[in-house]
């Protein structure tokens, strides 16, 4: 039986005061700033330099080389001048530097230049040596050891090429073009194996024409200072720990791989150097949505001209990886002198797994798509940082016949149905290398089905899944970089009904601002008033759990919350239609969905309902027990929005002093609509949805496809990697159905640009690349 939290009177009170200022708290929104700040890595780029791949392949086991010369022992407030690699040019600059720091693993030290100018100080110096030498954070596999003990127990140790035991950070101003006044991507650091050679060989080694090639000859780390730490009068000593730990995964890396002829996959060393970072405490990147949005892509592909799904699919995948097996065991596929799914499957078979790539590969794929540890271990993602992803999925209509979808080698394609009844499949492909699965959810509950090919698949009849997702994988992996690729063909054929039109209100503007932590002394909850569009049922709510990446901020404590719905009683909420309550240890961050269906709520085309979300505790206390909501910038529709007392009384939402409107909270309503079966194959778009573009790359026209389930007001819109839009295509209300658009950029410069739609609450962007 359901516990219910009954209002048994509710009182119209719009005078309430309360001081709500005290419990808005703003957050970093890179929406309100003028380009978003983020690191660019480079190690890959830098470290496939002709002239130093030659140079290693001429070097038998080059990382085992050392030096001739005597070992240099190094004390604190030397000056010594050190070659640093201009990004913008490719060319060597001497700088003066200065040791700040010493320790048993590293030396610190910081470009005199950067102190003299306030960048770098010893506050800076204690922070990093702390990360560096003596803890991690709280996120960190053993958060009581530092970054490089830490990544040398479970990594493996650098190549001491220069035998003095001890890894030398070079903190300074790398000069990569960044323009303060743009932001936009800046060298957070690198590691560049030119140190790994003596001075003398990389300069014979350097290709005619190019920058002359200068060496250290030690184990270096790059770590930029400005704006790396530095940024607008302020020092984030802890910005750079992230690269740091990342990048020192590629000086290790290249201890044991180094110079041999079977170099290792791009993939695979940057998914370890992603995994690193996670490793001490970091979010590995933040391009895992960029990969999740399109998946049937080849699995070692690296597109050095637009690598962010490249880094997000590396980072996906060995997070994946020793989440299952054990952050321990990562150290084997650092180490494994083999390359691609063999390295993989020797790493693997080293940390005590029967798994190969292929199973690992589909463990992965429902992984993404389910992400819940719940169903099962190995469907999801046990940190912290990784809980909260899942893949994008094309919901479209359950009939379907001898449709072909050609898969990428180590590529992952999801086909998705909604409120599907009396579905049948048979999927057809050849070779053992296919693999294909039924994710199917109803009522709360997931299940997993293999689909044998050229086998019928039935679902019991009379049995509706909420979600029905075929997922087709293509086990053959990939060759390395951008060689060519060959795809498997699945041959699909589907039928069934579609019993609901699912469609989704919201009353939040897209422009979060604020997060709002619930209970306190004053209001326990909020009240959305939404307005049936349709004859419907109400299918499910949505709301939205703010947290951040340090953890301070998040769901906390015990308590539990109340959701119901009401009907309307001159515009709030009157009688008490349905409830459930969650314990607040059910809850996660990010999307919460819940299923009401079995509240039997039928709303009728106009009727207006209210959803109601409480929170209850033993001791209020924000600190202590709390749920923290997402509050948008108050430009949306928020005179639907009340927030509900402690007294069971209704107040005026918090208003936005900039736009003098009222906030409204991150929540949605999925009202289902019944589908006539005589029109069920009439081709209706069940999502909103944005397609790639095709050709892409393309020269100099390409055509834009977009689906609209219902009309809607349409912008579609170009902009460059700076942000700056270019060109508008669309601006104007458009039909329900599919539509297409070209873009002719036959004025446009070759490179990435951003295309975006908005229609209505949808927003979604995509890249193309523009190749003249």
């Amino acid at each position: 039986m359901k516990k219910f939290l009954l209002f048994l009177s509710i009182t119209v009170f719009f005078g309430f005061t309360i001081d709500v200022k005290a419990q808005l708290k703003k957050f970093s929104n890179d929406e309100e700033k003028p380009k978003e700040l983020y690191p660019v890595h480079v190690s890959d780029r830098l470290n496939n330099h002709p002239g130093l791949q030659e140079l290693a392949r001429s070097k038998a086991n080059a990382a085992a080389q050392k030096r001739t010369k005597a070992i240099v022992v190094d004390e604190v407030g030397d000056a010594k001048n050190f070659f640093v690699s201009t990004m913008d040019t490719d060319e060597f600059e001497e700088k003066s530097f200065r040791l700040i720091r010493k320790g048993g693993l590293t030396q610190i030290w910081f470009e005199i230049a950067e102190m003299d100018n306030g960048h770098l100080d010893e506050k800076i110096a204690d922070s990093l040596f702390k990360y560096l030498e003596e803890e991690s954070n709280q996120f960190s596999f053993n958060p009581n050891r530092g970054i490089i003990d830490l990544s040398n127990d479970v990594l493996g140790g650098p190549p001491n090429y220069d035998g003095d035991d001890l890894v030398d950070f070079l903190i300074t101003d790398i000069q990569d073009g960044w323009d303060p006044d743009e932001n936009g991507g800046y060298t957070a650091g690198f590691f560049y194996s030119v140190d790994q050679f003596t001075d003398e060989e990389v300069q014979d080694a350097t290709p005619q024409g190019q920058p002359l090639l200068r060496s250290n000859e030690r184990d270096i780390l790059y770590i930029d200072s400005y704006p790396g730490i530095f940024r607008s009068e302020n020092t984030e000593p802890t910005l750079p720990l992230s690269t740091l730990s990342h990048e020192y995964q590629h000086l290790i890396h290249w201890a044991y791989n180094g110079g041999l002829d079977n170099n290792e996959y791009t993939f695979v060393n940057e998914a370890q150097s992603n995994f690193a970072s996670l490793l001490v405490g970091y979010f590995p990147h933040t391009s895992y949505p960029d990969y999740l949005d399109d998946t049937n892509i080849p699995i070692f592909r690296w597109n050095r001209d637009d690598v962010f799904a490249d880094y997000g699919r590396a980072a996906s995948f060995t997070s994946y990886l020793w989440d299952q097996l054990g952050f321990e065991n990562a150290g084997h596929l650092t180490q494994d002198p083999l390359s691609g799914a063999s390295g993989i499957n020797s790493a693997v078979s080293n940390a005590g797994s029967s798994l190969e790539f292929g199973d690992i590969l589909v463990n992965w794929g429902i992984a993404n798509l389910i992400n819940d540890i719940t169903v099962d271990r190995t469907y999801g993602y046990e940190h912290t940082f990784l809980d909260e992803f899942t893949a994008t999925v094309n919901f479209q209509s359950p009939n379907i016949s001898d449709d072909t979808v050609k898969v990428q080698q180590g590529g992952i394609a999801y086909i998705g149905f909604q409120q599907a009844e009396n579905l049948n499949i048979n999927i057809s492909y050849s070779g053992s290398n296919g693999r294909a699965r039924l994710i199917t959810k109803s009522e709360g509950s997931t299940e997993i089905h293999v689909l044998e090919s050229g086998v019928d698949f039935s679902i019991p009849s009379g049995e509706v899944y909420d979600e029905a997702i075929i997922m087709l994988v293509n086990t053959t992996p990939s060759p390395n970089e951008t060689a060519t690729t060959n795809t498997l063909d699945f041959v699909l054929n589907t039928s069934g009904n579609q019993m609901y039109d699912l469609s989704t209100a919201s009353t939040y503007s897209e422009i979060s601002k604020f997060y709002w932590e619930i209970p306190t002394q004053n209001i326990s909850g909020f009240s959305n008033k939404f307005i049936a569009e349709t004859d419907a049922l109400l299918h499910s709510l949505e709301l939205y759990l703010y947290s951040n990446q340090s953890g301070d901020i998040g769901v906390k404590g015990n308590g539990q919350l109340k959701i119901a719905a009401f009907t309307n009683d001159n515009g709030i909420p009157g009688a008490e239609l349905a409830s459930d309550t969650i314990d607040f240890e059910e809850l996660g961050t990010g999307w919460q969905n819940f299923n009401v269906t079995d509240w039997d709520i039928n709303l009728e085309q106009g009727q207006v309902i209210h959803i109601v979300y409480e929170a209850s505790v033993a001791t209020v206390n924000t600190d202590i027990n709390s749920i923290p909501l997402m509050l948008d910038d108050g430009t949306g529709e928020q005179e639907v929005s009340f927030l509900l007392t402690t007294t069971n009384e209704f107040a005026q939402m918090f208003e936005d002093e900039d736009t003098g409107g009222q906030h409204g909270v991150f929540n949605t309503i999925t009202l289902a609509q019944a589908v006539d079966i005589e029109d069920e194959f009439i081709s209706v778009p069940i999502n909103f949805e944005l397609s790639q573009n095709y050709p892409n790359p393309f020269n100099p026209s390409t055509s834009i496809s977009f689906s609209l389930p219902k009309a809607s007001e349409v912008q579609l819109t170009i902009y460059n990697t700076l942000g700056q839009q270019v060109a508008t295509l669309l601006n104007e209300r458009m039909t329900t159905g599919s539509h297409t658009v070209s873009w002719d950029a036959q004025h446009m410069a070759s490179g990435v640009y951003l295309y975006k739609i908005q229609a209505g609450n949808f927003i979604q962007t995509r890249k193309m690349i523009l190749l003249k």
